[in-house]
């Protein structure tokens, strides 16, 4: 039809950048950035069901125009932190409040008050999904060290509004850590020989599984580092992780991405 035809002319000039088109594009950038926009997007990332409800109407009187009261009720499951800093879940419904001369203007206060709530505990919401700040890895990281399990640095960076399941440079660096204290603790003399730069078979060994297996290697070894491994003190192993290359019998170099 006629209408179908010119709804495809005009989006494809919106596509192509046309000048004459600017203006939309701005206001069009601008409605998706309301508190409104932008509250269904963090919400719908992490399961939560946003609902707004006109609940008073409030008639205008010789001192005051008139306004409208809206609640938003946003209903899922919430991870927070009790006042003692512990962890929790709650499932349920929780009610924001706004108050304005609109309708509309009710309900972005209201997804104002939402957003503002839910991101003073929780920096993570004001992230994409899966981005973690360079200071909270090195919290997970510091914790790591401490011997702080790994399922409690995830259980507080979730709390915390991240998403560290699609974080693959903090997942990597969680796993390989269990992994190389269950090898440390079946086989003590892993770290043979690191402080004279002698890299034993034992080691060896274990790093070619995790590169086979296709763990990072630069964060293979900041977790060697997190364990006291000497890096400083193996240039030769450090470059080739950094490579992410495996030994090829009793030597290394590049070897074959395939699982052993």
């Amino acid at each position: 039809s006629w209408t179908s035809r010119s709804s495809a002319f005009f989006y494809s000039r919106l596509q192509r950048g046309d000048t004459a088109l600017r203006g939309f594009n701005k206001l069009s950038g601008a409605l998706n950035e309301t508190p409104m926009a932008i509250l269904q997007e963090q919400c719908g990332r992490r399961g939560l069901q946003v609902r707004f409800k006109v609940i008073e109407e409030r008639k205008p009187t010789s001192m005051h125009a008139a306004h409208f009261v809206v609640d938003c009720a946003i209903t899922g499951l919430w991870n927070e932190r009790t006042k003692s800093g512990k962890p929790t879940k709650f499932e349920g419904t929780k009610v924001f409040q706004g108050i304005g001369k609109s309708t509309r203007d009710a309900r972005y206060k209201a997804a104002e008050t939402a957003l503002n709530k839910m991101t003073l505990g929780m920096p993570g919401l004001q992230l994409a999904r899966g981005e973690v700040p360079e200071a909270w890895l090195k919290w997970a990281h510091e914790n790591l060290e401490r011997g702080v399990p790994e399922a409690k640095i995830l259980d507080t960076l979730v709390s915390k509004g991240f998403t560290p399941s699609l974080n693959a440079h903090l997942m990597h660096g969680l796993t390989l850590a269990r992994r190389l204290r269950t090898a440390l603790a079946e086989d003590t003399t892993l770290f043979a020989g690191e402080e004279s730069g002698d890299v034993g078979d034992g080691l060896l060994s274990f790093l070619d599984r995790q590169l086979r297996l296709g763990f990072d290697g630069p964060v293979l070894l900041q977790v060697l580092e997190q364990f006291g491994f000497q890096v400083e003190r193996n240039p030769n192993l450090v470059q080739r992780l950094r490579r992410h290359e495996v030994s090829a019998g009793g030597r290394w170099g590049l070897g074959p991405a395939t699982e052993p």
